[in-house]
């Protein structure tokens, strides 16, 4: 037969348990042991320390977009500048343009008058000794001698000189009369040669 002591002295928790219980009970009265001032103080002077570095921080951002808005201001104006400075090349380019229209114009009014000289230079040193000229006319590209000789051969000498010229057109024309003057025979001739352009 079984015995089974029922009093209330005996406990029947292990001892492991027991143990495990009775210290965190042991923690949580040594955290609730601080006292509620020290507490409300640190997380004050943590409130503090932020408050001091966010201000610290934040004058530093500051003078950080100073400097960056005094850039952004320096580059505007140049921008600006460079604007009216764009202005200016264009009209310049314009200038230049009409310049060089004009330019092209008086190059082209100095070649003909050069192509000109060049056939008077020309015609001055193709002149032989029996030929004496009367007239040498160069206008609207068209060169025109006229003059006396003794003998048709000379005039037919400065034709031949003329049309071998590289100022001058193929083709040029001539008139050869005989008349008598101071009762001698000599010959009027009549030179028409184009110029080139």
């Amino acid at each position: 037969m079984i015995r089974v002591n029922l009093a209330k002295t005996h406990s029947y928790q292990p001892t492991g348990t027991q143990t495990a219980i009775a210290m965190d009970q042991a923690a949580i009265s040594a955290a609730a042991g601080a006292h509620p001032a020290a507490k409300v103080a640190c997380m004050v002077a943590f409130v503090i320390l932020l408050y001091i570095y966010e201000s610290y921080n934040l004058s530093a951002i500051q003078s950080q977009f100073a400097q960056r808005q005094a850039a952004l201001q320096q580059i505007q104006n140049e921008v600006q500048e460079f604007g009216s400075v764009t202005n200016v090349v264009a009209d310049l380019q314009k200038e230049k343009k009409q310049l060089d229209t004009k330019l092209a114009v008086i190059q082209k009014i100095s070649q003909k008058r050069a192509f000109k000289l060049k056939a008077i230079q020309f015609i001055q040193e193709s002149v032989l000794d029996d030929l004496w000229l009367k007239s040498l006319t160069v206008s609207n590209n068209t060169l025109e001698i006229s003059g006396f000789s003794i003998t048709p051969t000379s005039v037919q000498q400065i034709v031949k000189t003329l049309s071998a010229a590289d100022f001058v057109e193929p083709g040029v024309t001539q008139e050869i009369k005989r008349i008598e003057r101071n009762e001698t025979d000599i010959n009027t001739f009549k030179i028409t040669a184009q110029v080139k352009q």
